[in-house]
């Protein structure tokens, strides 16, 4: 019997335009960019990009993934709004979210093999 696919999850919580434009320009494009060149290696895991963001920034999300031919063959795309959720947030104070957030997102991801975040103090740094 063949080995099931690794289940590896890529964790974001990214919103706002800015952060959202530079995952896209930078991280997303080069991301494409390899797997284009490694699509065998790419074919042997089930790569989840999993994002956790605001209501206003879903669709900007989700129209910046869609134009990736390579990421959107090898990879599945999930967004989650955290907008419901914000009432049990201090939204105030960034580290206290997304501290909140990670945790939300490793109950929810708990039957992956692999789980790797990225948050937008990442992508700020990228370009800094």
């Amino acid at each position: 019997m063949k080995n099931p696919k690794k289940k590896i999850v890529f964790v974001f919580f990214v919103w706002g335009e800015e952060y959202i434009e530079r995952l896209c320009n930078l991280l997303l494009k080069n991301i494409d960019i390899e797997i284009s060149e490694s699509t065998k290696l790419f074919n042997k895991f089930n790569i989840i990009f999993k994002f956790y963001t605001t209501q206003e920034s879903f669709q900007d999300i989700q129209n910046s993934f869609i134009k990736y031919k390579y990421l959107n063959k090898y990879c599945n795309l999930k967004i989650k709004e955290f907008d419901k959720l914000s009432k049990y947030f201090n939204r105030k104070n960034k580290y206290k979210l997304l501290g909140s957030l990670q945790t939300i997102s490793i109950i929810d991801n708990i039957s992956s093999d692999y789980i790797f975040f990225c948050t937008q103090i990442f992508f700020l740094k990228l370009v800094r």
